[in-house]
């Protein structure tokens, strides 16, 4: 969709281009000649965003592999002469060329062959221009359109186009500008079809008519003038795309189907994630509770035609604080766990049981605020040494076979300073009893 997205997309800057070359047919002290090298521009300028946009879309907006050598590839045209474009076709497709049969009985030599040839000389200087306008985006705009659900087309027309249309102006500009006023290309490969360029050329050197010459010289140079005066009016306009706040936009591949996880909050969620296959988050629920939610799940799963093993795609989390010893855990994290369990208890986000299995809150059951300890024994916090946290967390683990994941819940109001070097002791000396899994 992008490149027929993109032949709409250079509209503007075609019309300036095409404006010249209209400018410049319509003049009737002109010579036939002069009329050709214009209506050859606009072709060219038409001609050349299919073959350049998309490969400029690719470079900046796909997940390219050897990125790097496509570009390259693309920029080795900027190195060689115009000739060469032309040499090369008539090699190709020439009289005696290797080709020659793929033209059903027609020629490359003519107006075709210089458009054709334009085409690859040309590529290099637009493609610097726009893949350098393509990636000044801001990757914010883009996950508000997603986010909106605007189509890629329309993505396409609101965001991107209006984003580059500079660099897609002065694109066009350049081409045209290259295109009136390059003789190689026309000389090689044009035959008897007449530009600008060869025109001087024969009144120069072919006829000696220095005076016929240097008035086409100055034809000549009136459209690359009116373009160079264009392009400066166009760049005033532009504004910086690219804020201190912007977030470039980076191509990440797609990795489908996505995997979506969701934290289980009721019985309700466990049936929906089964029905439509998402995976399982539970944290700091206490080991009864944690036991009836993942079977819970399991036969959700049963049920819809998703079998699987105990704790299979799911994450278990719970609290972990290590110290020396489980009192010296317990005495630092309690502060901690007290004040988030302060504001969290009276919404009955308390996920323990009793000894009659029944969840805090419900009738008939404790309904207060917990303690640390109340958390320990549960097996929603696991405090103390290293060896100990891993003798809590395989005790869990022994239970559900499938069980692959585990995630450290943060207790809120723990400094971040201090939680980190938490993290760092737990990836030293508990991680290892689990690199297995």
């Amino acid at each position: 969709m992008a490149p027929s997205g993109l032949r709409l997309a250079y509209g503007p800057a075609a019309r300036l281009c095409l404006a010249c070359a209209s400018a410049v047919c319509s003049c009737p002290v002109l010579t036939p000649s002069a009329r050709a090298a214009a209506a050859n521009a606009g072709d060219d300028v038409s001609a050349w965003p299919a073959a350049n946009s998309g490969w400029s879309v690719a470079l900046t907006r796909a997940v390219l592999p050897l990125r790097w050598l496509f570009q390259g590839v693309a920029l080795i045209p900027i190195f060689a002469p115009s000739l060469l474009p032309g040499l090369a076709l008539i090699y190709l497709f020439g009289t005696q060329g290797f080709f020659k049969s793929w033209l059903g009985g027609g020629q490359i030599y003519g107006f075709e062959g210089i458009v054709i040839a334009q085409v690859f000389y040309c590529l290099p200087h637009a493609m610097l221009i726009l893949v350098t306008a393509l990636a000044t985006a801001d990757a914010r705009l883009y996950e508000a359109a997603d986010a909106l659900g605007a189509s890629k087309l329309r993505i396409f027309f609101t965001v991107t186009l209006p984003g580059a249309k500079y660099g897609v102006i002065s694109a066009a500009l350049v081409v045209f500008t290259l295109v009136m006023t390059d003789f190689g290309v026309a000389k090689v490969i044009g035959g008897n079809f007449n530009v600008l360029a060869t025109d001087v050329y024969k009144q120069v050197i072919g006829q000696q008519n220095f005076s016929m010459g240097a008035v086409v010289g100055m034809v000549l140079l009136a459209p690359a003038a009116l373009a160079f005066v264009i392009d400066r009016l166009v760049q005033r306009k532009q504004v910086a795309l690219l804020t201190a706040r912007a977030v470039p936009l980076v191509p990440r591949p797609k990795n489908l189907p996505v995997e979506i996880w969701m934290p289980i909050a009721s019985g309700k969620t466990i049936d929906m994630m089964a029905r439509y296959g998402l995976k399982g988050m539970i944290t700091l629920n206490g080991e009864k509770i944690l036991d009836d939610v993942v079977r819970a799940y399991h036969a959700a799963c049963e049920k819809h035609g998703r079998p699987k093993q105990l704790g299979e795609d799911m994450i278990w989390g719970a609290g972990v604080y290590l110290a020396d010893s489980k009192e010296e855990a317990m005495r630092r994290l309690e502060p901690a766990h007290d004040e988030r369990f302060k504001w969290f208890a009276p919404f009955g986000f308390v996920r323990y049981a009793d000894e009659q299995g029944r969840t805090w809150g419900s009738p008939g059951a404790p309904a207060k605020t917990p303690t640390l300890k109340d958390g320990v024994s549960q097996k929603a916090w696991f405090c103390g040494p290293p060896k100990e946290v891993i003798e809590g967390i395989k005790s869990i683990e022994a239970k559900y076979p499938a069980l692959d994941s585990f995630m450290i819940h943060w207790a809120e109001g723990l400094g971040p300073k201090e939680f980190k070097e938490q993290l760092r002791w737990f990836a030293k000396d508990v991680m290892p009893a689990f690199k297995n899994r």
